[in-house]
């Protein structure tokens, strides 16, 4: 009897391979990198409810009441100012337009100037990288621009300038791809439109070209270096030049030039090194403070790309874009928190990077087939870790202890409480005049200054100028008869230079006791406590007990 052998079906030579050691890596369902970002998202925007009714700090009053006064018809640089590019009145502007004239609508309308940034940052990191990095970019981008030492709750300039800048980056690692002219126009625009709201806004100009320049480097190619650079600029002058031709149509030119170069100058060169670096050290403590994992992800961003398959304008790219967003917190070395609004744009991506990095050598070197879920749990964790840490100022903020632990005894709590004194008190088209730098009363209050000084520390210099608008000031006063006046004690709202007499502020209680004023309002700042805050009859005979207090007048 035949003995019997295993049979095998035969396998066609050009159908074998050799068996390897690969592993492939774990599919994730598409839904998942959406669902994260919307459960965080939703974390974030319930968080900016209840912060809302945050009381105004001086400048985003100051750039809401500008806003606004243009939508009445006022001039920049003429019936208002600033030292700023007009795109920060045509923007604020907007924004008072869409959503409203309230305090509460303004924060509104910038929580959705926020939340349209992380869309945008999602289709940034989705474009450089995949779509778990495009997760990881808009959710710790949303919490990044959300902390609370940056004054991330306020209604900032530095929101509308992220927004544009992250437009402008979009659509220049679009072009990048496509080669598409329109798409660097538009890069060009966009981040132009970042520079006009705020000068420091042009770093991410540069950052944007200089990823250009990366895309074309290996090879070399200067022609199309020069070309693309070139439509791009051109989109970036045609912004420029429509703001230009406007305030030449509005006859404001020379007085912009005034106040963007000669008063800006003046500014940023009014600070020493040394005082700008320890504003540096002290700033940066309290931004990091809470966002360590974060943190660690940003630096893994710079590190690791270089350990991927990634193409080398990414690799470099991406640390590139961090710089120039770092840089534009810089000028004038103050470091104010809300500057770093501008930065968490470049963090956002340099973690995008980072995670994306983390699933990328695990399943590419390590062989690990769930690289891509191990690099989504480590940064669900972190973001759990930094929510966690501020459960107060999530789910149960104290707005009080909120303005006191960002803006210190700034006195922002008490001209809330003033503006609504007012606000109930006066007719609706009523003059007032505030004797500080306390502009969100005229915001908050729905009223006109008398003065297109509203700010009244741009008076506060021992200049011939300065002394002018002092002069003119006065005039103001005196020619309007305002219904209330508002008198600040407080040296933050004056910035009162050494060589000071403060002839404005003893010249607004002179006006009050020589033309029938009556004290309605005092606001008392004590240390350490609620500010006391004392009305009608009661005010008059009231003494102040701390050296920082305000006094409200009404006209008899």
């Amino acid at each position: 009897m035949a003995k019997k052998q295993n049979q095998r079906a035969a396998v066609p030579i050009e159908n074998w391979t050799m068996p390897t050691n690969e592993i492939t890596p774990t599919n994730t369902p598409k839904w998942l990198y959406p669902a994260i970002a919307i459960l965080f998202l939703a974390i974030v925007w319930f968080a900016r409810t209840n912060l809302f009714s945050l009381p105004f700090e001086r400048d985003e009053g100051y750039y809401s009441y500008m806003g606004k006064l243009l939508l009445e018809g006022g001039r920049p640089y003429i019936d208002f100012y600033e030292m700023k590019l007009p795109g920060l009145f045509y923007a604020y502007a907007s924004v008072a337009a869409f959503f409203g004239g309230s305090v509460e609508s303004m924060h509104f309308g910038f929580a959705i100037v926020n939340f349209i940034s992380a869309f945008v940052v999602w289709h940034i990191a989705k474009h450089l990288f995949n779509d778990m990095a495009a997760m990881a970019a808009s959710v710790s981008f949303a919490i990044l621009s959300l902390n609370k030492s940056a004054s991330g709750f306020a209604a900032q300039g530095e929101h509308l300038v992220v927004l544009f800048a992250a437009l402008g980056i979009l659509f220049t690692v679009k072009a990048i791809s496509s080669g598409k002219m329109w798409q660097y126009f538009l890069a060009g625009a966009a981040l132009a439109m970042a520079m006009m709201i705020k000068q420091s806004g042009v770093f991410f100009a540069v950052g944007a070209g200089a990823m250009v320049v990366l895309a074309n480097a290996k090879p070399f190619d200067f022609f199309k270096i020069a070309k693309n650079a070139g439509v791009m600029i051109g989109g970036f002058l045609a912004i420029v030049g429509i703001f230009l031709l406007l305030m030449i149509k509005n006859g404001a030119y020379e007085q912009m030039n005034y106040f963007v170069f000669g008063v800006a100058q003046e500014y940023v060169k009014s600070l020493d090194f040394d005082f700008g670096m320890e504003r540096l050290r002290s700033s940066f403590t309290e931004i990091t403070k809470g966002y360590t994992g974060y943190w660690t992800l940003g630096f893994l961003g710079v590190v690791l790309p270089w350990f991927t398959s990634l193409d080398f304008y990414k690799k470099l790219g991406i640390s590139v874009l961090a710089i120039a967003a770092f840089a534009s917190v810089t000028p004038g070395l103050r470091f104010y928190g809300h500057y770093y609004m501008q930065f968490m744009l470049g963090l956002s991506l340099l973690i995008a990077a980072g995670i994306y990095s983390i699933g990328a050598i695990m399943e590419e070197k390590m062989k690990v087939s769930s690289g891509k879920i191990a690099a989504t749990f480590i940064f669900v964790l972190f973001s759990i870790v930094v929510i966690a840490g501020q459960k107060d100022y999530y789910f149960s903020p104290n707005n009080f202890k909120i303005m006191r632990e960002v803006y210190g005894d700034n006195p922002f709590p008490e001209t809330k409480a003033i503006a609504d004194y007012i606000k109930a008190n006066s007719r609706d088209n009523s003059p007032i005049v505030v004797f500080g730098s306390e502009p969100q009363i005229y915001f908050e209050t729905g009223r006109k200054s008398v003065s297109r000084h509203s700010f009244i520390a741009f008076t506060s210099p021992m200049n011939d100028v300065a002394k002018g608008w002092r002069e003119e000031f006065k005039a103001d006063v005196e020619k309007s008869k305002p219904e209330y006046l508002v008198l600040v004690v407080h040296q933050f709202s004056w910035l009162f230079p050494p060589d000071s007499d403060q002839d404005l502020l003893k010249w607004g209680f002179n006006y009050a006791s020589q033309n029938q004023y009556t004290m309605v309002g005092v606001a008392d700042m004590l240390p350490g406590n609620k500010p006391t805050l004392v009305w009608d009859a009661a005010a008059p005979t009231y003494k102040p007990k701390g050296e920082k207090y305000l006094y409200t007048f009404r006209k008899k």
